[in-house]
């Protein structure tokens, strides 16, 4: 029986390239693009295995924008291209993150600019409707960024870093703002900000596929911390508290925390460290951009292993396929080097092994056929930037694996 192959999916600007994994050398084939209303800000995939929601926006960090969009698009079993089934409908505003609820009826959407949450009804065809803002003023937080449902489908956890003491906006402060769905609604239902949301700069969370914990990156303090799950509700008491980084020492203002993703054994938990910085002649001036490995022990609890190099600058996602031996990185942005080159933005893939350690198979620029070095550095364009990156599995069965997102 042939092996299922893994489809990948990133985005350049508003193009969502689509391609096959070679899984015996880890490369990449192009297989076909496909055009969103505006910069892909997010996607998700429905549990079906057939169709792939991305939020767009003209939007950006820091920029509010005004045409902001829901698409549902059909995933090909043959060799995972993406075509739109329905008019992509419209959000209230920029999207930094999605995901479906609990029964998988609607896709639960977050913006931070201004701060908002909505929900887009899923119909019988699988295609998402409008966005209806719900009325969560004043409990979403300061700067939220991530939104999840948490294992047991009963509560939604949406992230907010809030702001550093040392940044422009600050000190606000971080927390994880729990609410309850009920009859098509949202509604708060608490949160957890330890210290009062102080040094809390929640970026991203995930889940342990069987263990009651939910592991959370803390950007701003490039941290991992682990709490227990009780009823279907996170706890407040974190249970670790690790650093990220190899040389936490060195680290600078723009040395920050990135995504979490759970193997899906359960056996180890991946955290990304990002830096960005630059010198006032517009060349990286360094830091650590790499992927921390903790391996888990019995009790879900995380124990630092090593660091693996991303291949790239400042990788915003990656994803990890359901067998548990691809991941695929993201490196989002480009920049100049001592020396002159360049490292432009990258789509990056690792085989993982039993002890859990990425092994650098590929490293594919991005765009593999049309990036403009010399337009690298215009801030935020979104045009030459890798910002949104998933995986799935194809081909789909009955009762399709879950994906990475």
């Amino acid at each position: 029986m042939a092996e299922n192959r893994i489809a990948i999916h990133a985005s350049e600007g508003a193009i969502l390239h689509s391609y096959l994994l070679d899984k015996a050398t880890g490369s990449l084939t192009a297989v076909a693009k496909v055009k969103l209303p505006q910069k892909a800000q997010y996607g998700w995939y429905h549990p079906d295995g057939r169709h792939l929601y991305v939020a767009s926006s003209d939007g950006g960090p820091r920029r509010a924008g005004c045409d902001h969009a829901l698409s549902t698009l059909r995933i090909a079993p043959e060799d995972g291209r993406l075509s739109h089934v329905a008019k992509p409908q419209p959000l209230p505003a920029r999207s930094v993150a999605i995901c479906l609820d609990g029964d998988a009826s609607n896709i639960i959407s977050i913006s931070n600019e201004p701060t908002g949450l909505s929900l887009s009804p899923i119909d019988q065809q699988g295609v998402a409707q409008a966005g209806v803002a719900q009325p969560v003023e004043g409990t979403l937080g300061t700067f939220p960024h991530q939104v999840r449902v948490v294992p047991g489908g009963e509560h939604v956890v949406v992230v907010a870093r809030g702001y550093p003491n040392s940044g422009p906006r600050g000190p606000a402060p971080g927390a994880l703002c729990l609410f309850r769905q009920v009859a098509g609604r949202m509604e708060p239902a608490g949160f957890i900000a330890p210290n009062g949301g102080r040094s809390f700069g929640a970026r991203n969370l995930d889940f342990h596929p069987t263990l009651p914990v939910a592991y959370v990156g803390l950007e701003t303090e490039n941290r991992l911390i682990a709490f227990p799950l009780s009823d279907g509700r996170i706890t407040p008491s974190a249970i670790v508290d690790l650093s990220t980084l190899e040389r936490p020492e060195a680290a600078d203002p723009r040395q920050i925390a990135g995504s979490v993703k759970v193997h899906p054994r359960g056996s180890f938990v991946y955290a990304i460290n990002r830096a960005d910085g630059t010198d006032a002649e517009g060349v990286f001036h360094g830091g650590e951009n790499s992927i921390a490995v903790f391996r888990l022990d019995g009790d879900g609890l995380p124990s630092l292993t090593g660091h693996v190099p991303t291949g790239g600058i400042h990788a915003r996602t990656f994803a990890i396929d359901p067998s548990g031996q691809w991941m695929v990185v993201a490196n989002m942005k480009p920049r100049r080097i001592p020396g002159g080159d360049i490292v432009p933005p990258s789509v990056a893939t690792f085989h993982l092994g039993e002890d859990g350690t990425p092994v650098p198979c590929r490293t594919h620029p991005l765009p593999f056929d049309s990036i403009d070095l010399t337009n690298a550095y215009a801030p935020h364009s979104g045009q030459r930037s890798v910002f949104w990156m998933g995986l799935t599995e194809l081909p789909f069965a009955a009762a399709a694996k879950p994906t990475s997102h």
